[in-house]
Parts: C-alpha cells; structure tokens; sequence
C-alpha cells in the first residue's frame, strides 16, 4: 500500500512538471510565483489535449494525455491502465467518465495544494531541527556554501593585490634593490668558494677547471638526483 501511495505521488509530480513544461513550450506560464494554476495556461493545455473540441476530455484523449504527461512510448502503452485510472479519478469528480475544465482546475490545484503543504512540512522540520542543533542536509549545505564563497573572495582579494601595477618608481627601487642584494651576496661568498675549488683541485688532482664547472654543479644537483633516483 506503501508502493501504490509512492507512486500515485510521483504520478501527480509527473504530471505537473510536465504540464508546466508543455505550457512553458507553448509560451505560457502555468504556476505563478505563489504556486498558483494560471487560468490562461491551463486553458491552452486542456484545449491541446480535448482534441475533438468537445469541451470535455474523453478516456481516449486521457490516455494520449496520460502518455505525454507520464513520458509513456506506444509500446508502454498498456502499462499506464492503472495510471489512467487514477488520474481519471483524481480529475473526474462527478464520476461521469469526461474531464471538464474546471475539474482539471480543481485537480490541479488540489495537487499543488498538497506539494506546497508537504514541502512546508519539510521546512519547519528543518528549522526545528536547527533549533535543537542537529545537523540536517540544507544547514549543512549553506554552511558548505559560506565557506566556499569566503575562500573565492579570499583568492580574489590575493589576486587582486597581486596583479596591481607597480609604478615606474616603484619598479626603479626595486631593481636597484636586488642588484644591491646580489653584489653583496657576490661580495661574500665569492672569495671563499674560489678557495674552497682550488683547494679542492689540489688535494684531488682534478684540473680547477673542472671542479668549478662539472664537480661543483653536480655536488649541488646531487639532492635532486638521488631523490629521482628514489622515487
């Protein structure tokens, strides 16, 4: 009974999603923005689907109904009887086997009733939920959200102060900075290196030549190596 009532709720969702979809393809609205059945757009739909303009919708013209609302092929034809049947009977309030317009209005606005009090429902369930301080999917989510949108603005903030122009000035000293700081790196550890390569050539042998430009480069990219190596 459980199954049956599940997909008797998804017959009616089906079934409004796609009525919205065929009047929003027809240049219509059907819902307003308060949920509200616009008489204009349901007035297009029933007159698509009463194709003998008898003002009346018949169990044949249900059924191609049924099949388009449902997404039914011809071949599943047979296996919406028990859908047909159900929306005959959700629609059809005086039983008499046609559906009028306004009992296609009132059907319609009876199911969007209930979607809008059962998604209430879920709302105040939430809120309530967040008052006592559990932890539910849609707080979870905004919070998720917060953090992702102040790490963007974070990363926009550092990219922004990282792409603004530097003015002539400013690029002036801060070239004459840094040759400054080289001579004087240079300044410090020129001499002692040239000493520590010829003290080298001497005790190995090897030409000082080679130790400035092959032994020394080797030595310092031997990290790397062994860790290319490793890995």
């Amino acid at each position: 009974r459980k199954k049956e009532a599940a997909h008797q709720k998804f017959v009616r969702q089906s079934a409004l999603q796609m009525m919205s979809s065929l009047a929003k393809h027809a240049g219509a609205v059907l819902m307003d923005d308060e949920g509200n059945i616009r008489e204009e757009a349901l007035k297009t739909l029933f007159k698509k689907f009463d194709e003998d303009g008898s003002g009346t919708i018949d169990g044949d013209e249900l059924r191609k109904m049924a099949m388009i609302i449902l997404g039914a092929s011809n071949d599943s034809a047979r296996d919406i009887s028990s859908d047909m049947e159900y929306l005959m009977k959700e629609l059809d309030s005086d039983g008499d086997g046609n559906i009028t317009y306004e009992e296609m209005r009132k059907g319609l606005t009876n199911w969007l009733k209930e979607q809008k009090a059962e998604q209430d429902a879920k709302k105040k369930a939430a809120v309530s939920a967040g008052k006592k301080g559990e932890a539910t999917p849609l707080m979870v989510d905004e919070a998720q959200e917060l953090k992702d949108v102040d790490e963007d603005e974070d990363d926009d903030d550092e990219e922004d102060e990282a792409a603004t122009p530097l003015t002539p000035q400013e690029i002036t000293t801060k070239a004459a900075l840094l040759l400054l700081g080289g001579a004087v790196v240079v300044g410090l550890f020129a001499d002692p290196m040239v000493d520590a390569v010829n003290g080298f050539s001497k005790a190995s042998g090897v030409p000082a030549f080679f130790v400035a430009f092959v032994v020394t480069p080797f030595a310092s990219n031997a990290s790397e190596l062994v860790s290319s190596i490793q890995f």
